[in-house]
């Protein structure tokens, strides 16, 4: 295949100016297209890095940045070529040494969430669940067969069962029961029915009798 070539310094042509005609590498197109504003509203096709061929990809300006354009016909053909390697090797099966070394990484790790399911079954046996009350108050739980909970003096869970009864203090017999800073109230008299008053019954005074 015949390489295209720039038509002033004869490297390979990257861009076709149709308006010029002419196939030009990237320092020369800027080169002739940075002369003036004219002439650098040209409309250049950048070619195909493969073949040389046209792209549908244009530009214009003074200077055109390095690019890389690959053409639809290029671009297929890759396409192509990679999806049948691709195939070729599904048909092999691949290098058998990798796949080994894949089976016995994955042999290792099964056997190590294994033994990491066995440690923590192991450390679970030692452990034992007690169930709590939450609305009580005192003392802790103690394992079955083991010593009695010492006493604590922060206020903690108690197990679920009969709670202590509540101590009472006692006073002295003299004492007011009534506590300070509170006056005691006491009891209205008994209801009673007014009395009405007796009717005293007059005497009768004898009057003296005529002589």
């Amino acid at each position: 295949m015949v390489r295209k070539k720039c038509e002033l310094c004869g490297m390979a042509a990257r861009t076709r100016c149709e308006s010029d005609e002419a196939d030009l590498c990237w320092e020369c197109d800027a080169e002739v297209h940075g002369a003036n504003f004219l002439v650098a509203r040209h409309l250049r096709r950048l070619l195909c890095r493969t073949c040389q061929g046209p792209t549908p990809w244009r530009a214009e300006g003074p200077r055109l940045g390095p690019s890389v354009s690959v053409c639809l016909i290029c671009f297929r053909r890759r396409e192509e070529a990679a999806c049948g390697a691709s195939e070729k090797g599904k048909i092999g099966g691949g290098a058998p040494g990798r796949r080994s070394l894949v089976g016995e990484e994955e042999d290792e790790e099964d056997m190590e969430d294994m033994e990491e399911c066995d440690r923590s079954d192991d450390d679970d046996g030692d452990n034992q669940v007690v169930p709590w009350y939450e609305d009580a108050d005192l003392t802790t739980a103690a394992p079955p067969g083991g010593p009695e909970p010492a006493a604590s003096c922060s206020p903690a869970r108690t197990l679920i069962g009969d709670a202590p009864p509540p101590l009472s203090r006692r006073t002295p017999k003299n004492a007011d029961p009534t506590p300070p800073g509170h006056v005691r109230a006491r009891p209205p008299p008994p209801f009673s029915l007014p009395s009405t008053p007796k009717t005293s019954r007059a005497r009768s005074v004898p009057h003296p009798r005529p002589l």
